[in-house]
């Protein structure tokens, strides 16, 4: 079985080394992508050991690639973040849902995009963004572990995104935002949910934003504070994101009825 798994990988390699080819089989996107992005920074941060929040994973903390979050709202479903960072285990019952541990000091979650700005709306709700979105389910799955977000040393939501599309996003990673569009959710609710999420908001939502930090940073300010820690995985995260950068402009689209 295990040479099998072995033969799979080897060809899985020479088709990611043909991604970025003009005419290759494969979306060069599938590979050079903000996901892609994510998780090799998130790998040469913790295994060279950088200290660069908020990639760098505490003691006995780890880090995933799309994990599910609980969201508080119903109709809104599971969250999937980009990545997340710190002291959880994988929740009965699903392939990638999280739980925080008991002991938890560290829960960061990251949003990333490389070409395009963050979205304002979310797939079921035209006015609950992003950023909301995921901070809400931050407040949901803290409450669940029945844990005080005055333990954590870290707590965090960042959004990555690269330097042109920063200045979109403060807007979003706003704390008065967040909590606007989370009232206005509330507000459209009808019982018995909304008096729930009414003692919900006041609650473990309130505590969660009094200790949260909210940020927004630029993929070229991460490389850059990588490549001074260890200047060759800095030049090989700065190659990948310079690929990322050039094959996600595309091509000008063509008139088929010209």
């Amino acid at each position: 079985m295990n040479e099998h798994l072995d033969a799979v990988l080897a060809i899985a390699s020479d088709l990611l080394r043909q991604a970025s080819e003009a005419d290759s089989p494969l979306n060069p996107t599938d590979f050079y992508c903000e996901g892609w992005m994510t998780a090799l920074t998130l790998a040469v941060v913790n295994d060279n050991n950088i200290d660069l929040s908020p990639f760098r994973a505490a003691d006995g903390g780890r880090w995933w690639r799309e994990a599910g979050l609980r969201s508080p709202i119903n109709n809104i479903g599971t969250t999937w973040a980009d990545a997340v960072l710190g002291h959880f285990d994988r929740r009965a019952g699903t392939k990638r849902g999280i739980k925080l541990r008991p002991d938890a000091t560290q829960f960061v979650v990251v949003e990333a995009k490389i070409n395009a700005p963050l979205s304002a709306s979310t797939k079921n709700a035209d006015d609950f963004d992003q950023v909301a979105r995921n901070v809400a389910s931050m407040a949901c799955e803290v409450n669940l572990a029945k844990l005080d977000p005055a333990r954590f040393t870290s707590l965090g939501f960042y959004v990555v995104s690269s330097k042109e599309h920063e200045g979109t996003h403060h807007s979003l990673v706003d704390k008065a935002s967040i909590e606007r569009k989370m009232r206005a959710r509330i507000d459209k609710s009808i019982e018995p949910v909304h008096t729930a999420l009414e003692q919900w908001y006041t609650g473990p939502f309130r505590r969660l934003m009094d200790r949260l930090t909210l940020e927004s940073i630029t993929w070229e300010s991460v490389i850059e504070r990588v490549k001074q820690a260890a200047p060759d995985p800095g030049l090989i995260l700065d190659a990948f994101y310079q690929k990322c950068r050039t094959l996600a402009r595309g091509v000008p689209r063509e008139d088929c009825l010209r």
